[in-house]
């Protein structure tokens, strides 16, 4: 076979293989979805909600023992109402004690840990960052026991 005739089947070949993978791919343009988020949940180390922010209001509370470190998990909501993980470089936190007697440190990205130092009543600020912009912040009600 001369060498002319393979390389033309040969292309022939590749073209239909390029063919068969376009066809088999989704259309990007008509399934394009972005996870934009519009809110957050805070779960306790059982993977209960405990604490939402829905875009409008925050429900919940974290609740702390004193003197003991408590490891918080946050979600981003997305507009459809599905969980996004929070993966520190697309969606990141982070988390402030704004008022009481506690301290709080994120860890894994999507981690809060809070050691409550006196008993009483307080406040943790979620700021939620999407692509290296600060997305939305607010507080959530802090309890150490």
């Amino acid at each position: 076979m001369s060498l002319k005739i393979m390389h033309s089947r040969l292309s022939r070949l590749a073209v239909a293989v390029l063919a068969l993978g376009v066809a088999a791919c989704d259309n990007p343009v008509g399934d394009e979805h972005e996870d934009h988020p519009v809110g957050f949940v805070v779960l306790n180390a059982q993977g209960q909600e405990v604490a939402r922010f829905n875009g409008s209001a925050v429900t919940g509370q974290m609740s702390v023992a004193r003197n003991s470190p408590t490891t918080f998990t946050v979600a981003a909501i997305s507009e459809d109402g599905d969980r996004i993980t929070v993966d520190g470089t697309v969606i990141a936190i982070q988390a402030t004690v704004t008022a009481g007697s506690a301290t709080a440190t994120v860890q894994n990205q999507n981690q809060v840990v809070l050691m409550g130092n006196q008993a009483g009543t307080g406040a943790v600020e979620i700021k939620l960052f999407h692509e290296g912009h600060e997305e939305f912040k607010r507080p959530v009600a802090l309890v150490v026991s």
